[in-house]
Order: C-alpha cells, then sequence, then structure tokens
C-alpha cells in the first residue's frame, strides 16, 4: 500500500465541509482508507470506494470523539458526500464520487503524455461545465454544481 495514492483536486477548497476541520479529517481518513479493489470482510463485499468501519474506530485513527465523528458523519450524508450502511458489527461507508479521487493506473509508460494531454483536456472542459452549472445555478457549492452537471451528462 505504500505506492498507492489518492489525488486531491484542488477545488477541493471550494467544498461545504473544507472549513469544518472534523468533517474534512474525517473525509480524508474516510477516502485514504477506502477500497481501492473489492474485497470480503465479514461474510460482506467491501467494494472499490467502500469502507468497513466503526464510529470508535474512526475515533481512534483520527484522534476526534465519538461525538465529533458522528456529527462528522452526519455532515458527510446530509450533503450526499457519502452513504452508510450499517450492520450489526460495523458501518458500510461509500464514498460518492470516489474515482475523482483515485488515478487509473495499467497505462505504459509510452502512452502516458498522451493520456494525461487528453485527460486535461477533458478535465479543463469538465471544470469550465462546473463553473458555467455553478455560476448558473441556485446551488450553495461547488460539488453540488459538480453532481448536477454529472447527473444531467454533461
Amino acid at each position: 500500500m505504500r505506492d498507492t495514492f489518492i489525488m486531491l483536486p484542488r477545488d477541493i477548497r471550494l467544498w461545504k465541509w473544507y472549513s469544518n476541520g472534523n468533517t474534512f479529517r474525517v473525509f480524508l481518513h474516510l477516502i485514504l482508507t477506502a477500497n481501492f479493489t473489492d474485497c470480503g470482510f465479514e461474510g460482506f463485499v467491501i467494494h472499490w470506494g467502500q469502507v468497513a468501519t466503526s464510529y470508535d474506530s474512526l475515533s481512534r485513527d483520527t484522534g476526534l470523539s465519538y461525538q465529533e465523528v458522528r456529527t462528522a458523519i452526519k455532515h458527510l450524508k446530509s450533503t450526499g458526500d457519502i452513504t452508510v450502511k450499517n450492520t450489526s458489527k460495523f458501518s458500510i461507508i461509500t464514498i460518492k464520487d470516489f474515482g475523482r479521487f483515485q488515478r487509473q493506473t495499467g497505462t505504459s509508460t509510452g502512452n502516458q503524455q498522451a493520456v494525461n494531454r487528453q485527460s486535461t483536456g477533458l478535465q479543463q472542459q469538465y471544470n469550465n461545465g462546473i463553473k458555467e452549472e455553478y455560476n448558473n445555478s441556485s446551488e450553495t457549492d461547488i460539488w453540488a454544481a459538480s453532481r448536477a452537471l454529472i447527473q444531467r451528462g454533461k
């Protein structure tokens, strides 16, 4: 796992929970600990972008109190950034738009520059669409505008 990475987009600074230290910390921890391949855990399949955890575990891992973790999870659920499925022993948390924080792997070195150029062009087109959506909507944060844009297939 030492050679795996996440990507953190610069526009995360515009996200509603960026300035809320506890919520941001929990979200970042979830991104860092989410599965990047499907695997089994205690009779469940934990998919890509999911974390099997508990509030106690999140509290221990982040240094936040149980109540602070609970409030942060409530915030993230309220804005649709995560969903939570509870089991009798743990919760399965799914990070929405997890692909935004993951880099595609398996591209050969010879093709990497072409892929990077294409990705940059698509990212710029996507960012322009988000800005347009954000400026022309009643959405209160850029991530909500981004989700609206994706749902309409732009």
